[in-house]
């Protein structure tokens, strides 16, 4: 495929609209609950605990783990405290598992904005819990309609993030997670369309593109012509990760409870974190040895 393309959805201004979402806002919350159960798996303990240390050790005295006080229902839309949370990195840099055990971990403070894509289900995946899945036809529509806060054409697929979805989990005043790409980040940055630009950006980085590689490999899901135009977008991707006011945090997942551990302290840090603080009456979780 040639160069990806960009383009944000039309009429984005500010995410502090309002949309018809009782029937959507209801499956989105079903997604999300499956979404925890499909996406436990090893290490689901350890991430737990690594993240209980870090927001413990930030904690605020006599607060809870919940938006804020004052923040209210949309917080994520930009009426509120909480910033919403967006994940970035290349292909198979293990966003997902950061993601699914930040969730696993702390259900009622945060859950998944679930973007919708033209590519094919991977075994495993559910409709509606990983993705959206929809034809070339239907996305095209959506676009036109201006349904999307971004979209973008990535490995020869298209990927967008819905107003709805984002405004869904909004109106359970929890903190929106974002997982999209660097193009994305660029269109939602420019267009100040998310929340006011306050959402919290951070890149997840692998150690070197050999590892990559050799992860992307092991996942045995793409075949060789796809493996190789998503090592080539990583490289780009990567390269955009330190470009000034494009991301706020670089994380490197060389070791996933270590990267998971410093993420938790970013998010739950008291001043600069989205607006989540931890609580302080749970105990803190005894220190786990390394193997």
């Amino acid at each position: 495929m040639g160069e990806e393309t960009r383009a944000a959805g039309l009429g984005v201004t500010s995410l502090g609209i309002t949309l018809s979402l009782a029937s959507a806002g209801g499956r989105a919350a079903a997604g999300r609950a499956q979404q925890g159960r499909v996406a436990r798996g090893r290490g689901g303990a350890a991430g737990a605990a690594a993240c209980r240390r870090a927001a413990t050790r930030r904690r605020a005295s006599g607060a809870v783990m919940a938006p804020e006080v004052g923040s209210g229902a949309g917080t994520c839309g930009g009426r509120g405290r909480v910033r919403p949370l967006v994940i970035c990195g290349p292909s198979g840099v293990g966003k997902g598992t950061l993601i699914a055990r930040l969730m696993e971990a702390h259900p009622e403070a945060f859950a998944l904005s679930v973007s919708h894509t033209t590519r094919r289900p991977r075994p495993g995946e559910v409709n509606g819990v990983h993705y959206h899945f929809t034809d070339l036809d239907a996305m095209h529509a959506m676009v036109a309609a201006g349904g999307f806060l971004e979209h973008a054409h990535v490995h020869g697929n298209v990927y967008g993030t819905s107003f709805a979805a984002v405004q869904a989990v909004a109106d359970e005043g929890k903190c929106c997670v974002l997982d999209i790409d660097v193009q994305g980040v660029e269109t939602v940055r420019a267009q100040g369309a998310l929340a006011g630009d306050r959402a919290m950006y951070v890149f997840v980085m692998p150690p070197g593109i050999g590892d990559l590689e050799a992860r992307l490999r092991r996942r045995n899901t793409e075949d060789e012509d796809s493996l190789k135009e998503r090592v080539h977008n990583a490289r780009k991707e990567m390269d955009k990760a330190h470009t000034p006011g494009l991301f706020d945090h670089v994380v490197v997942n060389d070791d996933l409870d270590t990267c998971f551990g410093e993420l938790c302290g970013l998010i739950f840090h008291p001043e600069r974190g989205v607006g989540l603080v931890a609580d302080s009456a749970a105990p803190p979780a005894p220190a786990e040895p390394r193997e």
